[in-house]
Formats: structure tokens, C-alpha cells, sequence
């Protein structure tokens, strides 16, 4: 059995689905802490890269409130008073306005954007829960928040691995960096690396490939049927 761990990223690249399609459980991070960075706290649980209109890579992000002090990734609020909401969607449309697909893409988006909820995390999960359904990802979803842990950093994910009953835990990209993998052993539990080679689907005609994008660029090019493909050929 196979679990993979991760913060609920903002509309995450396509590396992030991998993770979940190769997991029999796959588990929302959402009680560590949040990485700050700067006065908008942008980092990827609230920012990611599109492709404009002019084949670049364009940022888009949720703004959360700022608080003194470390916050966990499940308090951060959403700046309710901005219209950020309507601001992506015009993005999506103006960026995407020659996407073959954009139509069913688009439609699935508006469903994403009209999730209410103040807390970031339970928009990211939303949204990423909901693009699983389309993608046929029937991978289990479990939240930190239902497993009642006590640990933090590499013993934090060996003990998550223990409590949803895995004993492989798929790593991502540089994991192998910080975990410290006595951790893993006092548990049972095999760390595997899941070595994820971004696939080079179908963009804008006549461009060199933009990679590290949102997996919604992916749909918007490729359709939901083929993204899926692409994403299970693994």
C-alpha cells in the first residue's frame, strides 16, 4: 500500500496528480505550517504559473490575510474583500482564449471558483478534489486534520504512513534532501522517490514547450479525456 503526503496546493502542476494516481491514499497536509514568503505570503499553496497569451509564464495567486507569527496552513484566510475570484477567471479567459478545449475547461473552473469557504485550504482541496472526479482519480483522499498526529517532520509523514495502514510512502522531488529516514525504518515504512518527468502534451502551435505549469493549462490544451490519459500512462 502506497501513500502520498502533501500541503493542498493552489491548483497544482501536474506533478502534484501524479503523486495522488500512483498512491493507493493519498493525504492533505493541511496542519503543518504555512511557508511565508513576503507581505502576500506567496508560495505555491496560494500562487501558480500559467500560460499567457504571449506563450510566458504568468502568476496567479489567492490572497490570504497575513497574521503575526507562525499559522497552519488550515487557518490561513482568504482576503474576502478582494475580487480575486473574478480576476482569475478573466485571466483563464484571456489567456486561454485559443485553447481548443476551453469551453469544458472553463465550465469546470467556474464550478472550482464558485466553492465558498474564508480558509484557503478548504478551496485547494476543493478545487483539487474536484479535478480528480474528472481525471477518474479514484485514489483515496485523507486529511491530516482526521488522523489526530503528534509528530512533526520525517517522523510526521512515518507516522501518517502507519495511521492511513501504507508502508511505502511516495516522495516527491527533493525530498531526500531533509528526511531523515530512521524515521521510516522505526515504522516500516519504504520511502520511495517518484522520480516525476514533467510529459511534454500539447501547448499553443508554433512554441517551444512551457513546463511547471498548472495542470490546467494541460486541460485547456489537451481536453480532460487526453490529460487523464497522460496522466495514467505512468
Amino acid at each position: 500500500m502506497i501513500c502520498s503526503i502533501h500541503q493542498p496546493n493552489f491548483l497544482p502542476w501536474m506533478g502534484y496528480f501524479d503523486k495522488i494516481v500512483r498512491s493507493d491514499v493519498f493525504v492533505f497536509l493541511n496542519q503543518v505550517d504555512y511557508e511565508k514568503s513576503g507581505h502576500s505570503m506567496q508560495c505555491y499553496t496560494n500562487r501558480v504559473a500559467i500560460l499567457d497569451s504571449n506563450n510566458a509564464k504568468k502568476n496567479i495567486h489567492c490572497p490570504v490575510i497575513r497574521e503575526h507569527g507562525p499559522q497552519k496552513i488550515d487557518t490561513v484566510q482568504i482576503k474576502a474583500d478582494m475580487a480575486w475570484k473574478e480576476d482569475i477567471s478573466g485571466c483563464f479567459r484571456n489567456c486561454y482564449l485559443d485553447a481548443p478545449f476551453k469551453d469544458e475547461v472553463l465550465n469546470l473552473l467556474d464550478d472550482i471558483l464558485s466553492f465558498e469557504t474564508q480558509f484557503l485550504s478548504e478551496f485547494n482541496i476543493y478545487a483539487i478534489t474536484t479535478i480528480c472526479k474528472e481525471l477518474h482519480i479514484n485514489t483515496k483522499i485523507v486529511r491530516q486534520d482526521e488522523l489526530d498526529t503528534n509528530y512533526h517532520s520525517t517522523e510526521l509523514l512515518a507516522e501518517i504512513a502507519n495511521k492511513v495502514g501504507c508502508d511505502q510512502y511516495l516522495f516527491g522531488g527533493g525530498g531526500s534532501k531533509y528526511q531523515e529516514e530512521k524515521y521510516f525504518e522505526e515504522r516500516n515504512v519504504t520511502a520511495v522517490p517518484q522520480d516525476f518527468v514533467p510529459p511534454q502534451y500539447n501547448q499553443r502551435n508554433g512554441i517551444p514547450f512551457v513546463g511547471g505549469l498548472s495542470i490546467i493549462d494541460a486541460l485547456f490544451w489537451n481536453g480532460i479525456s487526453e490529460t487523464e490519459n497522460i496522466l495514467k500512462k505512468r
